[in-house]
């Protein structure tokens, strides 16, 4: 379960820069509106959906022989001082190769969060708000277990794309035995019971 360490816990809000200075010690911690929210390590089960998610990206990516590269478990550095770290990212050559603590939002091209039981409210409503407000040109989201309204095999990847600062739209919704087939931004096309077996 994620743990948000409140601002009176702390005495005040916490910063980005106070955050960037807590010890490397496997958890990741994000701020949102001065509250830290300490997750603990990802299961297993969640890293292997990433890393398969990663490979199917890296194929896409060079067969387009686009100047993309794709990272895992890196900060953003969000507008108000906030910091999350989405499961995946798409971002330019460029921006991969920073020494910065965190990379900025115009920089990314995709983040993805897959859900986790610990993190369902900051996965499915808190981190794509911030996200779309922060110009982030597309977001997917993984889902592996049930939820509200689900219609599809599990898991089932909802990609939505920026249609105006601060607003996004479904693009797809794709279940296990059906074809995902993003064009952007990386062209792939997989069956998303992929990222399971």
């Amino acid at each position: 379960m994620s743990t948000a360490i409140q601002q009176h816990d702390h005495g005040r809000p916490w910063t980005f820069d106070e955050v960037m200075a807590l010890p490397e010690d496997g958890f990741r911690y994000e701020l949102i509106d001065g509250d830290l929210i300490v997750n603990p390590p990802p299961a297993p089960s969640h890293q292997l959906l990433g890393h398969e998610l990663h490979y199917i990206l890296r194929d896409g990516i060079q067969r387009a022989r686009s100047a993309l590269r794709i990272l895992e478990g890196v900060g953003i550095k969000m507008p108000q001082g906030n910091l999350l770290i989405p499961d995946l990212v798409i971002v330019p050559t460029s921006a991969s190769r920073t020494s910065a603590a965190a990379l900025h939002p115009g920089d990314i091209q995709l983040a993805v969060e897959v859900v986790s039981p610990r993190s369902r409210a900051k996965d499915r409503g808190t981190k794509p708000y911030m996200y779309a407000e922060a110009g982030i040109p597309h977001f997917w989201r993984i889902e592996t277990s049930n939820y509200r309204g689900r219609t599809k095999e599990l898991p089932v990847i909802i990609a939505h794309e920026l249609v105006a600062l601060g607003e996004y739209a479904v693009k797809h919704t794709v279940g296990a035995g059906e074809r995902f087939m993003p064009a952007e931004p990386v062209p792939v096309e997989f069956d998303p019971a992929v990222l399971v077996n």
